[in-house]
């Protein structure tokens, strides 16, 4: 048999067998082909709306029993293919925004948090440029940029303590840098939701 569609059936077993409640999910396609096959209730999420991930997310889309779209243009996009808009609930982020109820509403010091990769994608580039201009300003400001990044940027900021690069934190402290920061930058050149 190949290779793939031992895996598919594997996991269709797994999934029966274990008695799974219900599927979250975020561009595993084998989930979409097997839902046809399965009673477990799948929660399609639309994270990107260009390539082959949209593609897939709409395979088998009549028997998806939610989908959740995360921007005002992955509705319009989603929505344009013809899915049951009963089915689709728009979640503008992925955080709850209670739990940023106490966030810090004192602006004499910008505290700016960058929460996505160093990509092209999620749009690194465009950071890399702001802490370039940051770095010359005199303004009172803190930086905080969440998750892995290359050496050459961190050594970037190196003896500037308003940067904070690279930190990989859990989600209760992240949630704590964030309620802290009263700027948000989440820039994507493809996802359909930058801020």
């Amino acid at each position: 048999m190949y290779p793939l569609l031992t895996f598919v059936l594997e996991l269709k077993t797994y999934i029966c067998e274990n008695k799974i409640d219900y599927i979250i999910n975020n561009d595993v396609i084998y989930i979409n082909i097997l839902k046809p096959a399965i009673e477990t209730p799948v929660v399609n999420v639309f994270h990107l709306t260009r390539y082959a991930i949209l593609s897939c997310a709409l395979l088998n889309e009549k028997y998806i029993n939610r989908h959740i779209v995360i921007s005002n243009d992955m509705l319009k996009t989603v929505c344009s293919k013809k899915i049951d808009i009963s089915k689709v609930t728009k979640i503008l982020n992925a955080i709850n925004t209670e739990d940023l109820s106490y966030a810090k509403k004192d602006f004499t010091k910008l505290r700016i948090f960058c929460g996505t990769e160093n990509t092209e994608r999620k749009g690194g580039k465009d950071i890399i440029k702001l802490i370039e201009v940051l770095k010359q300003s005199e303004i009172n400001f803190e930086f905080v940029w969440i998750g892995k990044k290359t050496q050459k940027v961190k050594d970037s900021v190196v003896g500037d303590d308003r940067f904070t690069i690279g930190l990989r934190l859990p989600r209760e402290e992240f949630l704590n840098v964030m309620a802290k920061s009263n700027i948000y930058l989440f820039p994507s050149n493809e996802e359909g939701c930058p801020m």
